[in-house]
């Protein structure tokens, strides 16, 4: 409730945790419902988690956590890894499940599956896997457009921070892509 943020992208999140996101399964689309990538009745774990479109935006999570591990309850939960300020990973699940549903969009409603007509599955599966996570990046650039970070967080985030970072101390707080 605390970060104030566009609610098209806390909706997902919020909708998460209510089960109330529009999926195959929890719609009971046993007919037509079937993901690109083979799973024949997708519910919030697969568009949110086990889809290879959301493993690509958990591959970026990974490698700017120097390859730690992270379980779906990391951002489900919104866990903070060791290292990242609470707050920071609160934004950074916000733009990550956004990411992966906006990917999710890509390949299931009908009328953006026509943008994608003459293609394979599996290249519709990579073309959602790269959404997803300019939709991610996209997302946190979002957040410093509001110009809104907690003070706090410019003593606590020095330049080189993963996700988001104070490059100089003079500076404005800017997404950390590298």
């Amino acid at each position: 409730w605390r970060i104030r943020w566009a609610n098209q992208y806390t909706d997902t999140y919020w909708r998460l945790a209510l089960d109330g996101l529009p999926t195959s399964r929890r719609m009971h689309m046993a007919v037509g419902g079937a993901c690109p990538c083979g799973d024949p009745l997708p519910g919030r774990r697969h568009h949110l988690w086990d889809c290879p479109a959301a493993q690509a935006v958990v591959a970026v999570l990974r490698a700017k956590l120097g390859g730690r591990a992270l379980a779906c309850a990391d951002v489900w939960l919104m866990r903070a890894p060791p290292g990242v300020l609470p707050g920071v990973w609160q934004v950074v699940c916000i733009a990550a499940l956004r990411g992966m549903w906006v990917a999710r969009g890509a390949l299931m409603v009908p009328q953006r599956r026509e943008r994608y007509a003459g293609r394979t599955d599996q290249q519709r599966v990579q073309l959602a896997e790269r959404t997803a996570v300019e939709a991610f990046w996209g997302v946190l650039s979002d957040y410093i457009r509001l110009g809104q970070p907690p003070r706090a967080w410019r003593r606590r985030l020095p330049a080189g921070s993963p996700f988001l970072h104070f490059p100089s101390p003079a500076g404005g707080l800017q997404v950390n892509r590298r």
